[in-house]
Parts: C-alpha cells; structure tokens; sequence
C-alpha cells in the first residue's frame, strides 16, 4: 500500500494472522445477531464435537457459559479476524466484493487491518494538499487530480486510496452484494476469490429479513439472524439437519405475488375491464387492466407488428432487421428464464378488443435511468450499478439489441436492481456487437457461462421459435459463441488483469 514501511507491516500482520484450516469434524456457523446467551448457549451446544464460528457480535462480551472457538468481527478493529477460511469453507460477516476478490484471506485481514490507521492519515495528507474527501466525490477527485503532473502528490494519494476496501465500502464487513445481489454479478466477485482460496463456498450473514438460503449455486449460504448451520467435509445442513433451502428468485413475486405460470395464466384468462392509451411511445401501447378470481392486474399491451409471421418465411432479408414486432417481448422473455436472469417481467399473446398482441406485466415500484438522473436521485444499494450494466451488455449483445436507451432501462426503488423493458426491435441478424456496445468490456462468470454454453439451436426452437426465423437463432448463437470468445472470465489469470 504505497510506502515500504506500510508493505512490511502488511506483511508483519499477514504473519500474525488467524488460522486458515480447522481440524476435521463439525463446524457448527452462527449468526449471533438477535440471540440472548441463553439461545446461544443452546445452539452452541448441540453438538459434542465441533468448531463454533460466530458470525458478528462476540459471544466471549456475553454472559454465557459458551464461547466461540472463532469470532468473525463486524469491524476494522483489529479484534477479530474479518474473513476466517477453515478448511474449504470460508466465513464472513459482509460479502466479498470486487477489490476484496483479489486477495487471500490473510491478505484481506491484514489489508483492512492496516487501513483503519493508514487511511486517516491519508485524509489529513490530502488536506494539506486541499483535497477534501469528506465533502468530494472520490470518483470527482480521481478524475480532476490522478495523473496530472502539478497534482504528483495527491494523484499518487488518490491512487492509494483507490487500492484501499473500507472507503469504497468494500470491506468484508462492508459488503453485503453477496447476500443481495444478482448472482451472475457477484459470481464474478465470488468465484475467483474461492479459487484463490481453494475453498468451495462463502458463509456471510442474511440481510435484515432475509432467510437463510444458498445462493450462487450453492457457493454462498446467506445465513440469518439467530440461524446456525453444520458444516462437514461433504455437506452442509441447518442446525436440525434439514436441508438449506435454495433462493427463489422471480421478478413475477416481487410485481405480482404471483409465480410465471401462475402471471401467465392470468393474463391470458383474465378479464379485461379497462384499456387506455399509455401516452408514450409512437406505436401506441395501452394500458390494460384485467381482473380474475379476485385478483386485478395491470398490463402493457403492444399490438403493432410489422412484419407478421416473418418467423416462418423461406428467406431472411435484410430489411427484416428492421422489424418492430410486439412477440420479440415474449422471445426476450422467454430467453431471459431459459438464461435464469429475472430481469424482464411475464409476456403473453392476447386479443385485446379485436386486437391481436403481447401483454407483458405492468412494472410498479421502478424508475428509469433518465428520470433518476434528471430528478437527481441517488443510486442507494448494495449491488454497484456497473456490474449490473454488465448483465445489460451480454444480454443486449445476445439479442442485438441497439433500442436500449435511458427510458427502458428500470430500477427498483426498494433496492435499486435492474429490470428491462423494450425488446420488439431486438433479435437482428449481424453476428457481431451492436454499435453501441462495441467496446464495453465483458464480464463472464463460470456460473453464466453454464448457462450461456446451454443454448443451442434444439431448446431455442423450441422456446423461440414461434416469434424468430431460424436466422435469428442461427445469428443469435453466433452471438454467444463471441461473448464467450471475448468475455473476462474468472479464472485466476484474468481475475489478476
């Protein structure tokens, strides 16, 4: 971290820091937030043999009988350890962001351990320098000071900073991405650092109201307040020795309280009781409200298609990229499941007043991009808004989609998660970027790439068929095979790039 004293006491703390490897047999996980001594004591001693990990407050301020043989510290104060690796698992009471993903876990320790006084110092020497970081973006400063030859001392400054975890909030006990977010985001964050580790999963805390679940496939176990988990060589079980459910994710719960089966079924059935112009938009869509079983739900209905049946024309023309075609919101939906992103809301054909169409879920509790950039809304969340841009990148690069703008391009209020709209002049035909995404970087998890390599021309008939031409398959998989191509990856040697 800049200075030869600072690199020799990293490497002092990184000799003196906790174990990395358990003995075998149990290991017994808590989250001791919420738990009086006397609940702790109980989950403590359910098993004769094993080693107690104690994620947050530490059960030896407490005054119990039972004390964790590790205590994995919500600060930088040098108590606790912040990440704590025993065999192949690893334990944290945050997340394991993108800069934490680059180093060892004694790295990590040693690293945020040595922050809490370099840092401060650092401000003090930026002062003098008359760069206040309390009252400035740092993002600001870098850009107006980084590299600029009158500024020599504060731009090497700034860069120090910029390697550091706790002021970006990238700290272990910081970050809580891991349990929130996107798992294709925070596969990126997660895989390599599990690599480096030689570890198989992560155990962090749930966020407040969040119930213990496995997510990332199973690499990360969100475990919630009060909650313990059993950890062996092959298995890992909550503390009766059920099974950790797996996280349910659906962007249909969050609008509709309702599953994708469930949502579809409803808008194909249901009945329409209201329909009025949107207002935006020069193709017209409506506003449909419809209502089944007691349930009323709102919907956007788009009817214009301008070239109708082109899925099953002998020959593709060029002039075809060029369609507008309300069914391409059902093929971008139905890729977006096949893909397990949960990012685009349930679309379905329907008549509507003689009209035939796409109904697709009515998005409540959002905002566009444009409208919080105008109304100056701040981007409040635990998932970094350019590592979801990079979903946006391989999603619109796989469709060929260069009708994304500010507008369909939507935040949830609650968390600021992304969700899309706006797909019936995607799904061209050049195998190659669309313009607007030439040169953005692409970011590849192994977990996505799973999921990108599933696709082949079999299942994408079979799901898309009835809204794209075999050329649009034919390009779209062409499209894959260049994500893939281009795509940073996880392995440890792009990880370090």
């Amino acid at each position: 971290m800049g200075s030869l004293t600072n690199r020799l006491l990293l490497i002092l703390l990184l000799a003196s820091a906790a174990p990395t490897v358990a003995d075998d047999g149990k290991i017994v996980a808590v989250n001791t937030d919420g738990l009086n001594p006397g609940e702790f004591e109980a989950i403590a001693t359910r098993h004769d043999e094993r080693v107690l990990v104690a994620l947050g407050n530490s059960p030896r301020e407490r005054e119990g009988n039972v004390t964790a043989t590790y205590v994995v510290g919500d600060s930088e104060n040098g108590n606790y350890p912040l990440v704590l690796q025993l065999g192949r698992t690893v334990f944290t009471s945050g997340g394991i962001s993108s800069r934490a993903s680059r180093y060892h876990v004694d790295e990590i320790n040693a690293k945020v351990t040595l922050e809490a006084t370099r840092y401060p110092e650092v401000l003090a020497l930026l002062a003098s320098e008359r760069v206040d970081l309390e009252s400035m973006n740092f993002s600001d400063a870098y850009e107006k000071y980084v590299g600029k030859r009158r500024y020599k001392e504060a731009s090497a400054l700034l860069e120090e900073v910029d390697d550091m975890l706790t002021p970006h909030n990238d700290a272990p006990h910081q970050y809580r991405g891991t349990a929130a977010c996107h798992p294709y985001t925070e596969s990126f964050n997660t895989e390599p650092f599990l690599k480096r580790a030689s570890a198989d999963r992560i155990v962090v805390k749930a966020l407040p109201g969040q119930a213990t679940s496995l997510r990332l496939n199973g690499s990360v176990v969100a475990l919630a307040a009060g909650d313990a988990v059993v950890i062996s060589d092959d298995s890992i079980t909550l503390i009766d020795g059920t099974p950790i459910p797996r996280e349910v994710r659906s962007i249909s719960r969050i609008l509709s309280n309702m599953d994708d089966a469930q949502l579809e079924r409803f808008f194909r059935q249901a009945e329409v009781i209201e329909t009025e112009e949107i207002g935006t938009g020069i193709t017209k869509p409506l506003r449909v409200t419809q209502r089944m079983d007691g349930i009323t739900r709102d919907a956007v209905f788009k009817h214009v298609d301008s070239e109708p049946d082109m899925q099953n024309r002998r020959a593709y023309s060029r002039k075809l990229d060029y369609a507008d075609r309300n069914v391409f919101e059902i093929a971008a939906y139905r890729l977006d499941r096949m893909l397990d992103l949960q990012l685009i809301p349930v679309a379905v054909a329907r008549n509507v007043d003689g009209k035939d169409g796409v109904l697709q879920d009515w998005v409540t509790g959002a905002i566009n991009e444009r409208d919080r950039l105008e109304d100056d809304i701040a981007f409040e969340s635990h998932c970094k808004q350019y590592e979801q841009y990079r979903l946006r990148f391989v999603f619109d690069i796989l469709i060929h989609n260069d009708d994304r703008n500010l507008t369909n391009i939507l935040w949830h209020k609650e968390d600021f998660m992304l969700w899309f709209i706006d797909h019936t002049r995607a799904f061209r035909s050049p195998p190659r970027r669309p313009k607007q995404l030439r040169n953005v970087d692409l970011r590849v998890s192994d977990q996505l790439r799973a999921r990108l390599s599933s696709l082949n021309e079999d299942n994408l008939t079979r799901e898309l068929g009835d809204y794209l031409h075999p050329k649009q398959i034919e390009s779209l998989l062409k499209r894959r095979d260049l994500i893939l191509e281009e795509a940073l990856t996880t392995d440890l040697a792009d990880a370090e790039d």
